[in-house]
């Protein structure tokens, strides 16, 4: 396979169930036909731009949009139907989009967001038998130079005003990682894998979505929020074999532990967690809470299409903390400030090669910074390797907050803070918490006292995606800056 579109030509004849929403269902010779008669009707409408968004939640619409882009031959761009105008703007013009296919019930949310700016909006009913192209009110033909051919997904990572950073993957970045991912896991055509995460989560796009589809696989998608009880109640019902979860899922399980379960879960083989950290104590109390499953652990990042690492289902019960090897061809090494590797017991920053590494930022050169002479991925974070081989994380360079497995970019709450009329400056960082890993708070520097906790809370709830929103605020006099305007990160805590 070439691109990813040849994985549903693979099984473009298979009637088998490849994804369930509900009680909703498409075989993949439906998921063939559907997508073709889609990419007819809208290609005249596309043809003049490159990226395209995708805004409908987890669904079986959103793999039929994933694939119309693909077949298209076009850059799928999507957008999470929980970011807010803020943020959907900001995707929007930093990534060119023209184009955005959505379904009836976000059509008018979209237009009204959507109103002053160039863009065509696409949507398409829940039966494909009704597509509307609401084309934008300046018809210029606006085409892009898609600098990187081979590109076929763009992932925000964050979203900072002055330097946004957008990663493309490739075509050949997301099969190589495909392959590693079903390889290391043991994915065959016969799993159901169930899926809570979000589908435009790196870690759900390839190591889920992606790589069931890939070996002709069965994908039942939540239609609900997570909760230990449905989750038990869908793996009895739809014989679910497989989980790929991130921390804070997985922990709300053990609220079980002292709880009977009535529904027969031995349909489910194996458990993977990723996306962040969970604690050596946590993965032992989950593996003795369900003996009879296989646990793994992985680690990955967006920029690595993700999948870096697996922790194997053998070796978890000796290596608990650890994060594993790296699978398939992916090299990785733990570095000092000097790039020289360090010794075993040794923390350093971790690096990666690999054909699964990111082709780079979108808009951006190749940041020093992020990849070194000989083209090693600094990842920002900080391991060591025990004398075995195996990799520790032991923290991160970079400022970034990982929440419930989510990303956050304290810039960018940063920069939503200091638009309030009465705030001066802010500074966000992360703070440790049982459930999530770690939640947002905020110092907060205010020009009146005409102000309270509260309303910036309202404040970052209107512009901002609840994850991000900070958990805690606390009142500041001053903030500490470096003589060339950067904020000293460490000398701001509480």
């Amino acid at each position: 396979m070439k691109t990813i579109k040849d994985i549903l030509i693979k099984y473009a004849n298979y009637n088998k169930l490849a994804i369930q929403y509900g009680e909703k269902t498409i075989t993949y010779k439906q998921l063939f036909l559907s997508v073709n008669k889609i990419k007819d009707t809208i290609s005249k409408s596309v043809e003049d731009t490159q990226n395209i968004a995708i805004f409908v939640p987890n669904s079986i619409q959103y793999g039929v949009f994933y694939f119309v882009i693909c077949f298209l031959n076009k850059v799928i761009v999507p957008i999470n139907v929980q970011s807010k105008k803020y943020e959907i703007l900001a995707i929007i013009n930093y990534c060119d989009i023209k184009v955005v296919i959505t379904n009836d019930f976000y059509l008018q949310q979209l237009k009204d967001i959507l109103k002053n700016n160039n863009v065509t909006i696409i949507s398409v009913n829940s039966n494909i038998d009704h597509i509307n192209v609401i084309s934008s009110k300046n018809n210029d033909k606006i085409i892009e130079k898609n600098i990187f051919k081979d590109t076929a997904i763009i992932l925000p990572t964050s979203g900072t005003i002055d330097s946004p950073k957008y990663v493309m993957l490739s075509h050949s970045n997301l099969l190589f990682n495909v392959k590693a991912n079903v390889k290391s896991l043991k994915i065959n055509k016969n799993d159901r894998s169930l899926i809570t995460l979000p589908m435009s989560f790196s870690y759900c796009n390839t190591a889920q979505f992606l790589s069931h589809l890939y070996v002709g696989a069965t994908i039942i998608i939540i239609k609900t929020m997570f909760f230990p009880k449905l989750f038990f109640k869908i793996v009895e019902k739809e014989n679910i074999s497989n989980f790929m979860t991130v921390p804070s899922q997985a922990i709300t399980l053990l609220d079980y532990k002292n709880k009977k379960i009535s529904n027969n879960i031995s349909s489910l083989k194996w458990i993977s967690i990723g996306g962040a950290h969970i604690s050596g104590d946590n993965m032992k109390k989950l593996m003795t809470m369900f003996n009879k499953i296989k646990f793994f652990k992985t680690y990955g990042l967006t920029e690595a299409s993700p999948r870096v690492t697996t922790l194997e289902d053998k070796d978890i019960h000796q290596k608990t903390d650890s994060i594993g090897k790296p699978i398939g061809d992916i090299k990785l090494r733990i570095v000092d400030k000097d790039e020289k590797d360090v010794n075993v017991g040794e923390i350093g920053e971790i690096v990666i090669k690999g054909k699964n590494i990111m082709q780079g930022y979108y808009k951006q050169k190749k940041d020093k910074n992020e990849f070194d002479k000989a083209g090693w991925l600094h990842t920002g974070d900080l391991g060591l390797y025990d004398n075995e081989g195996y990799i520790y994380l032991k923290g991160r360079q970079k400022n970034i907050i990982i929440s419930g497995g989510m990303n956050i970019y304290p810039e960018e709450v940063e920069e939503i803070l200091k638009q309030h009329p009465l705030i001066q400056d802010a500074y966000v960082y992360g703070i440790s918490n049982d459930l999530l890993g770690e939640i947002p708070v905020a110092n907060v520097v205010k020009k009146s006292d005409d102000i309270d906790t509260q309303e910036i809370i309202d404040f970052c709830l209107t512009n901002l995606s609840s994850y991000k929103v900070p958990g805690q605020i606390y009142f500041v006099r001053t903030l500490s800056y470096t003589k060339n305007g950067k904020i000293i990160r460490s000398q701001c805590l509480c």
